[in-house]
């Protein structure tokens, strides 16, 4: 008599499916141009600097941007994070920035008309 032959079950694996993960509604806040405020972040005269910080500040979930000028036949390259409806919002933001990435101080201007036009 044979002995009965072992039967291996097998149970199907549920694959773990990633489901895309919402983002969170986007609060879009419309900025008239002639109020807008930006955030001057710091500036640097190696373009390299100013756009690793940009970038740091963009991973950040910040609308960081670089705007550039010569000032005594030096060209210097602005980080800036804007655009603030009010210049509350833009001094709490200042704070945080300053804060979680150890700059200086940042300060509210106004952002030219390209600036806005290019980043807003």
């Amino acid at each position: 008599e044979e002995a009965p032959k072992a039967v291996k079950t097998v149970k199907a694996e549920k694959k773990a499916v990633e489901k895309p993960k919402k983002k969170a509604a986007a609060t879009v806040k419309k900025i008239s141009p002639s109020n807008a405020l930006t955030l001057n972040i710091a500036s640097f005269t190696s373009l390299s600097e100013a756009q690793g910080l940009a970038g740091k500040l963009k991973k950040g979930g910040y609308n960081a941007y670089i705007s550039s000028f010569t000032k005594d036949s030096i060209r210097w390259h602005r980080v800036r994070v804007g655009f603030f409806a009010s210049r509350d919002e833009a001094a709490r933001t200042g704070k945080t920035i300053q804060s979680k990435y150890h700059v200086e101080k940042p300060w509210i201007a106004k952002p030219d008309a390209t600036e806005l036009k290019t980043h807003l």
